[in-house]
């Protein structure tokens, strides 16, 4: 996985480039032939890691995703290289490795692509999820932002996102206002997966949304509404690192900075000991 240099590491994940993109100059190259390349031995060993993970997670799905092979930034744009993979590999891979994939994770981890928004409601919240006991990875009761969630081939990096927002807070694209800003990618230091991670912006209310129904509520214990505004950003960014699931505070973070200035980051990352 080819990616710009970090530019800084902090809570979990190092973060590779910083912006405020509109989605449409996001730009994905999809070669589907371009697959991890695991023996009979390591197949058999991904297996193995699935069929665990099935006892106690059976709602896991061996969807394809998408591998994020190399990032580059050109110019106004942010070019992503993306081959195939599917969950059951990344699971056999990233969340429970072998020897051999922590041996060569650059070649033989599964390191597909995901995302994580921040999505601010009418009346100025955003909404954070304690992530439950049902979910693929470990982090069940860490914060996290909504949505997040895979993408899954033939799936658009949008279309992905609009399924997430969809699934987990009940709420359709076209109550999106504006544009959906593309904020960071990150890389989760613990599972090695990239995320790219989104500022958008809802016609709804935090009130008329938390009443709804998600079809994926399961995924969380609990959906808090959250003040978008600095100083209650910044609390809670500097909350515990266990806390949190990485790419959650990413999204925070890396959405604050759209929306509150370089010198706000400033000030959360000298707190937590870590300087951009």
């Amino acid at each position: 996985m080819h990616l710009p240099s970090a530019l800084f590491e902090i809570r979990g994940y190092s973060v590779h480039w910083m912006g405020r993109l509109p989605i449409a100059s996001l730009v994905t190259r999809y070669d589907p032939e371009a697959r991890l390349p695991l023996s009979p031995a390591e197949l058999a060993d991904t297996d193995q890691a699935w069929a665990e993970a099935l006892k106690t997670r059976k709602r896991l799905q061996d969807l394809p995703l998408y591998r994020l092979l190399a990032a580059r930034v050109e110019a106004d744009s942010l070019t992503l290289d993306l081959g195939l993979t599917g969950y059951k590999e990344y699971i056999g891979t990233n969340v429970r490795p072998p020897a051999w994939a922590l041996a060569d994770p650059e070649r033989k981890m599964s390191k597909p692509i995901a995302v994580s928004a921040v999505a601010v409601s009418k009346d100025e919240k955003v909404f954070l999820q304690a992530r439950a006991e049902g979910v693929g990875e470990r982090g069940a009761g860490r914060w996290h932002v909504t949505p997040s969630g895979h993408i899954h081939p033939p799936q658009t990096v949008l279309e992905g996102l609009m399924a997430e927002l969809c699934e987990e807070l009940a709420v359709e694209s076209s109550e999106v206002d504006g544009e959906v800003a593309v904020s960071g990618l990150i890389v989760g230091k613990w599972n090695y997966k990239p995320e790219l991670t989104f500022l958008l912006r809802l016609r709804a209310t935090s009130e008329d949304i938390l009443a709804r129904s998600a079809p994926d509520n399961w995924e969380y214990e609990r959906l808090v509404p959250v003040a978008w505004e600095a100083a209650t950003v910044r609390q809670w960014l500097l909350r515990d690192e266990v806390e949190w699931v990485p790419p959650g505070h990413a999204a925070l973070l890396l959405a604050g900075r759209v929306d509150f200035g370089e010198e706000w980051m400033a000030g959360v990352l000298r707190s937590c000991g870590c300087e951009a």
